[in-house]
């Protein structure tokens, strides 16, 4: 059964997890998953139980200023996703602790296969799988959803700022509200044609520090992460092993994926099981 779990106190809100213990009779190693944005821990939580009951310890968390590590109020709460990084290195570091003999599998959707490349620590991780990852510069969309990316970082997110101090995404349907801070520097990204490279305090080198394999797997219904940009964010991590694995709604008899429907407990006796194996 899972628990609840403080991995590291803060002074306004402690970095929360949950903990799935494994399936002693098939014990295996472990798993961390990093949320995408605007996506809290329990949207994972399924997958989760699916990889503890095959005989994996997994971690959920959710970065602090979202979901269970969220303050009791967000305006005003001074955070960056260089924060979240270390909310991954905090988060593989408990895992460690408490599983020191397990390899550790990093599963990264979408901003946390990014943010993996600026934790300190990462090596952590023996390997690692990406999930509907890419770089996110806007003009990299394809089609309509480009145009309406646009908008929501021109518009939407600029305007959710000022009003609320916040990103308030669920008032707009667009996923669980995330701090200012992050939300500014991710459509700082998203509006230049470098994406995260543009950060002139950070270089890219801590990404070459990663020397696991790495896994990604897009899907081609997803509006965010396609070829192009997936290549984009594999070949910031020079010194790893790297494979892209195109999947297609079709191959598991769905309508659609897209950028999240891969969570869906339908995908338990398909996808899932190649994310197990």
């Amino acid at each position: 059964m899972s628990s609840r779990v403080t991995i590291k106190e803060f002074p306004q809100a402690a970095l929360v997890g949950t903990w799935f213990p494994p399936a002693p009779s098939v014990k295996k190693n472990a798993f961390l998953i990093g949320c995408a944005m605007g996506v809290t821990q329990k949207y994972y939580h399924h997958l989760a139980e699916y990889l503890s009951e095959s005989g994996y310890t997994v971690l959920t968390f959710d970065y602090r200023g979202t979901g269970d590590s969220a303050p009791a109020r967000l305006r005003g709460y001074r955070i960056n996703l260089f924060d979240w990084a270390d909310d991954i290195r905090y988060a593989l570091e408990y895992l460690k602790t408490k599983n020191p003999d397990d390899e550790i599998i990093f599963l990264g959707h979408s901003i946390a296969s990014q943010l993996f490349g600026f934790v300190d620590g990462k090596n952590l991780a023996s390997r690692a799988i990406f999930l509907a990852s890419s770089t996110g510069y806007w003009a990299d969309g394809i089609g309509l959803s480009k145009w309406k990316n646009l908008f929501l970082l021109s518009v939407v997110m600029p305007f959710s700022n000022a009003v609320w101090g916040y990103t308030n995404a669920k008032f707009f349907k667009q996923g669980e509200n995330y701090p200012k801070g992050p939300s500014l520097q991710w459509r700082r990204w998203c509006l230049h044609p470098n994406y995260f490279a543009i950060e002139n305090l950070r270089s890219l080198k801590p990404f070459a520090e990663f020397s696991g394999p790495i896994r990604s797997y897009y899907f081609t219904d997803d509006p965010i992460a396609n070829e192009a940009t997936a290549k984009k964010l594999l070949a910031a991590y020079t010194n790893s092993n790297t494979v892209l694995i195109k999947k297609k709604p079709s191959d598991y008899q769905q309508a659609s994926i897209g950028h999240t429907g891969f969570l869906s407990r339908k995908f338990r006796s398909s996808f899932w099981q190649e994310l197990a194996s």
